[in-house]
């Protein structure tokens, strides 16, 4: 996915701090393997979808990345 960033609004006063961050999605990627010919989509049967739990993004046999904080200073 390319995305450009809108608005990024910091919320201060929780003891990490964080930001709500708007973006516009530009171009959407897929793997040809789970396109559908006519019309052109992903056939959500051919599709992996990542399973976000606790932080850690998983396949349905393993994981397949993780999602990290930033503290502000």
């Amino acid at each position: 996915m390319d995305a450009v960033v809108e608005s990024m609004t910091f919320v201060y006063g929780e003891p990490e701090g964080f930001a709500i961050v708007v973006a516009r999605v530009e171009a959407m990627y897929a793997h040809e393997g789970v396109l559908t010919a006519e019309p052109l989509s992903v056939n959500p049967n051919l599709r992996n979808a990542p399973i976000f739990s606790y932080r850690t993004y998983r396949s349905a046999d393993f994981e397949v990345g993780r999602m990290t904080r930033t503290v502000l200073s």
